[in-house]
């Protein structure tokens, strides 16, 4: 943010003309005037300082002096508190307000036009994207406007909270409509971006994609990779090493898994056991860590364990290089030397910066895998294979649809992963090492306010993975069973266009609202002791769990789940089918609400299949021979004996 302010600084005193016009005879107006002058002649003594008191002081006479509004907004958005910098954005988007004095400023003046575009990016981050696409709008359609940034940031944004059922299909055309306009651009200009990494200003994440199962993920996700390289081309890239035609394998092969969750994180929770089993007789190790905003911290549990167990760790800054250095090249420079002979990506499509390093052919063999269960887009002639879980997928020419990459499949009948149990043997959460055994009902009174005695349906899954399809179901079950009460993860604090749309979606489903309660993340022996006084679990729709769904089974929970046709709606049904219980998966959103009630009202029922899980769910857990699948598997991706086809590699493993 403060490296977006310098940049903007530059045509503050060009910007303060485009606000000039005819003054008011408001008396604030006038005095807000008067006030600005003031600050204006302290700022050309050199006291910046002193004249910020003057600015403040001219917005409590008039709130929307254009001077003082873009000063002010300018210095809060350099400020490390967050608040400040919501304050300083709020001030700058108050330009383009009619009540703006002198007047608004100009839209098509050039420090608009690229003012409007920082300011979108800004709610992007925020997940506030009704104001990003406006001011996305704003700047797109500046007169001043010589780039193809902010219509790019337009294509690519997919809120994360669509509207309805028809407003998500309408963000999915509209998605497609947009991209395919960009792509048959001759040349796409990407000029005077305000910052360093024009990948990171002007492209959407493209996490959102996972939540729309109704959408062809394969087709969007590929538009979004070929939009990448069209506007940046030097996102393709072919390491030097790999134009030698006879590549020969050493003794062991070089291994590199590239994460940017190598800390606490869902990621590691997944392949966290699993890697760190795979044979170093086989394997010589390179962890490459991305680091961004989301995951600063270099030094983590798993990434020390790699360097004790003498494996290399490279570290991939982005931020606080030196001056006209790009971070995507010096991390092909760190990485290139190595010769990886196969280079496996976690998460690949979780990081804005590990999705552009991504794009580089880094390795003899690139493949991605499940940390996010979506494909990359990228191109097989880059990303060579995505490794999947025939559990969790449909059959492999059904699935294969789905993916970019050529798709290969652990077996359907063995788990995928050396899992850890997430509770000890004494009902003690292994997280913070808090028991749980002893909550009740009454323990969460406070917060919820719900009678003890109703009918608990909890859904614990980030709110995001909630579609509108699952508000119905909510409402669905809330008339079937009268004394149903329903416990939702809450909407990030802060964000209230998020949580206004979430609740205008229940409104619009029928839902009691009387009888929902959102709650906050909960430490994890009360969320432990939360799944255990519940009666029902309810698995998300579209997007469903995997990390939640094995907590809430090893508690003894029920869960309820419907599968969807992609893998990140067909975790909780996988794990079901390894543990040999099929009873509480639902094969529509009929029978979703059907098995909900039954289970939360027919308390015998309930009490059987909780102890049902509890026999059963060993089998999920401190499984050595998924290692073993692994080692197979990334050996022979790696010596290039993976057969094209893989209907039978469950038959190989």
């Amino acid at each position: 943010m403060v490296n977006v302010v310098k940049l903007l600084l530059w045509g503050l005193a060009s910007s303060a003309s485009s606000v000039k016009g005819q003054y008011s005879s408001q008396e604030g107006q006038r005095e807000a005037e008067m006030l600005v002058q003031k600050a204006e002649q302290l700022i050309a003594a050199g006291n910046e300082q002193g004249a910020m008191k003057f600015f403040e002081d001219a917005l409590k006479a008039y709130p929307f002096s254009s001077q003082a509004l873009m000063r002010t907004g300018f210095a809060l958005m350099s400020s490390k508190n967050k608040k400040d910098q919501r304050t300083g954005i709020t001030r700058l988007a108050d330009l383009w307000d009619e009540r703006a004095h002198p007047m608004p400023i100009d839209p098509n003046s050039s420090q608009a036009a690229m003012m409007s575009s920082v300011i979108a990016r800004y709610y992007m981050e925020e997940k506030e994207f009704k104001m990003a696409r406006k001011f996305y709008k704003l700047s797109a359609t500046s007169e001043a406007q010589n780039s193809h940034c902010a219509s790019i940031a337009l294509g690519t944004m997919l809120t994360a909270y669509p509207e309805s059922k028809e407003d998500a299909e309408k963000v999915i055309h509209k998605y497609n409509k947009l991209m395919d306009k960009l792509l048959d651009v001759p040349v796409l200009s990407m000029s005077n971006i305000p910052d360093p990494d024009a990948y990171t200003f002007c492209f959407a994440s493209n996490f959102n994609h996972e939540i729309y199962h109704d959408a062809d993920l394969r087709e969007t996700m590929n538009k979004f990779y070929r939009l990448a390289i069209k506007a940046l081309p030097h996102l393709d890239y072919t390491a030097s090493f790999l134009y030698d035609k006879k590549p020969k394998l050493g003794k062991k092969i070089k291994l590199g898994i590239a994460s940017a969750f190598f800390g606490a994180s869902s990621v590691v929770t997944d392949f966290g056991g699993t890697l760190a089993r795979l044979p170093s007789d086989v394997f010589e190790f390179y962890y490459i860590h991305v680091l961004d905003g989301h995951n600063p911290v270099e030094e983590t549990p798993i990434l020390a364990a790699a360097k004790i167990a003498g494996h290399k760790v490279i570290n991939i800054r982005s931020k606080g290089l030196p001056q006209n250095q790009n971070w995507l090249d010096l991390a092909r420079q760190q990485i290139e030397p190595f010769e990886l002979d196969l280079l496996l990506y976690l998460d690949l499509t979780m990081s804005g910066r590990i999705h552009q390093l991504a794009m580089s052919r880094l390795a003899r063999v690139q493949a991605t895998t499940h940390g996010h269960p979506v494909t990359s887009g990228i191109d097989r002639s880059v990303m060579n294979y995505y490794i999947s879980w025939g559990a969790a997928e449909l059959p492999q020419d059904e699935a294969q649809k789905h993916y970019t990459e050529q798709l290969v499949m652990f077996p359907t009948n063995h788990i995928h992963q050396y899992f850890f149990k997430r509770i000890t043997d004494d009902r003690r959460s292994t997280q913070d090492d808090q028991k749980f055994d002893h909550i009740t009902r009454s323990d969460f009174y406070d917060d919820l306010k719900i009678p003890l005695k109703a009918n608990w349906y909890l859904c614990m899954q980030k709110p995001f993975k909630r579609m509108p399809q699952f508000d119905e179901m909510i409402a669905a079950i809330q008339r079937k069973d009268p004394k149903a009460h329903i416990i939702l993860h809450a909407v990030e604090p802060m964000v209230q266009e998020t949580q206004e749309i979430v609740d205008q979606r229940f409104r619009d489903a029928g839902c009691d609202l009387s009888r929902i309660r959102q709650i906050p993340a909960q430490p994890h022996h009360r969320l432990m002791g939360l799944y255990k006084v519940s009666d029902v679990v309810l698995d998300s729709y579209q997007a469903g769990g995997c990390t939640t769904t094995r907590e809430a089974l090893e508690v003894g929970s029920v869960v309820v789940t419907l599968p969807t046709k992609y893998l990140g709606g067909r975790w909780s049904k996988a794990f079901f089918d390894i543990i040999g219980i099929n009873d509480t998966i639902a094969t529509d959103a009929e029978d979703y609400v059907r098995l909900s009630v039954h289970y939360a009202t027919n308390k015998p029922a309930q009490k059987y299949m909780k102890n049902l899980v509890l026999k059963k769910i060993e089998k999920l857990y401190f499984n050595d021979e998924v290692v073993n699948m692994w080692t197979y598997m990334l050996v022979k991706m790696a010596t290039g004996e993976l057969a094209q086809n893989t209907e039978n590699l469950s038959e190989l493993i």
